[in-house]
């Protein structure tokens, strides 16, 4: 696999409703080598189950979590998933959005 290229870090609070959309629209970019990052905030709801299930199918997704599996809050949770990126730029995406089709193709 060669270098990532970008890293998108999302942050994700209860957020089953949504993450599972938001997670398949970054991880049908395959005009560049890329990783995501959510960090489940102490979530409620299956958040994490869902985001653990598709890194089981795809390697590009890391999911983490705050010590204790405790709420952080976004700027936070940011932060965590930036100190582990590997890339040499930096995205973002919420948990209730989504990228549009080669996002990042549209950038190079």
């Amino acid at each position: 696999m060669s270098a990532v290229a970008v890293s998108v870090v999302m942050p994700a609070f209860n957020a089953a409703e949504t993450i599972v959309e938001a997670v398949e629209s970054i991880l049908a970019e395959d005009a560049i080598p890329l990783e995501l990052l959510v960090v489940d905030d102490g979530s409620t709801d299956n958040t994490r189950t869902l985001c653990q299930q598709l890194a089981a199918r795809d390697p590009r997704l890391r999911v983490l979590g705050h010590p204790g599996d405790v709420q952080r809050g976004v700027g936070r949770s940011r932060q965590l998933a930036i100190e582990r990126t590997r890339g040499h730029a930096i995205a973002f995406l919420d948990a209730d959005d989504f990228y549009m089709p080669n996002r990042f193709a549209a950038e190079e």
